[in-house]
């Protein structure tokens, strides 16, 4: 997962490094970046898109 284009390395919560992958959907096309007909032969931009769990935030 990143944040602003770099990858998420530790909890934004405690800053700790226990992130474990709950869902991952791919490469996914960035929001709001809609092609016009003359943009439609280029190459988009994709990011991964996973969900993070850092132990943290687990339910006892």
């Amino acid at each position: 997962m990143s944040v602003h284009g770099s990858p998420l390395r530790v909890c934004r919560s405690c800053d700790q490094r226990h992130l474990r992958d709950i869902l991952s959907l791919g490469r996914m096309l960035l929001a709001k970046a809609l092609l016009t007909a003359d943009q439609l032969a280029q190459s988009e931009e994709t990011l991964p898109l996973a969900t993070l769990m850092c132990r943290c935030s687990e339910f006892s």
